[in-house]
């Protein structure tokens, strides 16, 4: 009997990394496929499906210097994801105007959002935050100090668990924990500003496996399933 268990831990260790799923895009085969584009304007409009966001030489660009304009991109089936990590590299192709940001976020719907932003007040911080677009409420939530430069890869990730506790991380250092939205689809944005976007990824219990140029994706089993298995095993 003895024998038997370091086998079976083998199998549920193999079995529980399996359930974990990955969705990813390196935007490599030129699209948006599996993306969702909107366009705001602060304490205006909310225009689903708008947008300048392109794809050049394997990377997504988007966003404009226009004065309370933002341009965001989502992945389209997130809404009902929950603890996972999301990772995107952004580089500036010139120095962040003043009062822009861009930000990694976690959407539960249309026009709400919370998580990790780069921002241009003056002097350049990591932000969390929490933002509602009607009626319009902005909560930014200082983090760090950062040293920010043009025409450099910037490496951003969000943990966020079922609880709405949300780690922020740049270049895998971590930058503040807040509360926010526990639940949603996770993407990124631009606001007051043209930003470059690469190598998006997500993982986490639930999530579907997808490469770019896949168009299927397969749901991981769920935990009890492989219990289950390993059980009758």
């Amino acid at each position: 009997m003895r024998y038997l268990f370091p086998v079976f831990l083998s199998i549920l260790l193999v079995s529980i990394s399996a359930w974990a799923g990955t969705w990813r895009d390196d935007f490599n085969d030129g699209d948006l496929d599996g993306w969702k584009m909107y366009k705001g304007i602060w304490e205006g409009k909310l225009i689903p499906d708008e947008g300048n966001w392109r794809v050049e030489d394997g990377v997504v660009i988007g966003g404009e210097e226009v004065p309370d304009t933002w341009h965001a991109l989502n992945v389209s089936e997130g809404w009902s994801w929950s603890d996972y990590t999301a990772e995107v590299s952004v580089k500036f192709p010139k120095p962040l105007p003043i009062f822009a940001t861009v930000e990694l976020y976690i959407s539960p719907e249309e026009g709400k959002s919370s998580g990790l932003e780069i921002a241009n007040s003056g002097a350049i911080f990591a932000r969390g935050y929490t933002y509602i677009h009607h009626p319009a409420k902005y909560n930014p939530i200082v983090g760090k100090r950062l040293n920010v430069e043009a025409n450099k890869w910037y490496r951003l990730k969000i943990e966020v668990d079922e609880e709405g506790n949300i780690q922020c991380f740049v270049d895998d250092q971590p930058v503040i924990q807040f509360r926010g939205f526990q639940k949603g689809t996770p993407g990124f944005s631009a606001y007051q500003c043209v930003a470059m976007f690469d190598d998006f990824v997500v993982t986490g219990p639930g999530i579907p496996d997808r490469e770019p140029g896949v168009t299927t994706v397969r749901p991981k089993g769920k935990l009890a399933t492989t219990w289950a298995r390993v059980k009758m095993f």
